[in-house]
């Protein structure tokens, strides 16, 4: 894999960088043996174009942008109440997710440092 396809994939459902229910619906269709062309041909329709049009500092700059809006919005106590509460449902969406009923582990591993609070 290269810095440009990590990019792509984390473009996917950019404005949720920690908790994508989209981005982990996309872990199901990488084949085992990694091939990207493969990955690629069974990505939806939808998503497939931002792996074969989108460039990496576009990518960026979009998520800057992004960071800034939320930046201002965070002034506001209530935006941060809001965002916490954001946080928490998307949080459970990937703890509710099939990849992570794995028996050999799951995206967020119990025991490892939690970054957000619990609830």
């Amino acid at each position: 894999m290269n810095e440009e396809f990590v990019l792509d994939v984390l473009s996917i459902d950019y404005k949720n960088p920690l908790f994508s229910k989209i981005r982990c619906d996309l872990l199901k269709l990488m084949p085992e043996s990694g091939d990207i062309g493969v990955f690629i041909k069974r990505v939806p329709s939808d998503y497939a174009q931002t792996f074969m049009i989108q460039n990496g500092s576009e990518l960026k700059k979009q998520a800057q942008k992004y960071l800034t809006e939320k930046e201002i919005s965070w002034q506001s106590e209530e935006e941060v109440k809001d965002e916490v509460k954001r946080l928490k449902v998307l949080r459970l969406s990937v703890f509710q997710d099939e990849i992570s009923q794995n028996p050999l582990g799951q995206i967020l591993e119990p025991g490892f440092r939690v970054i957000f609070p619990v609830f």
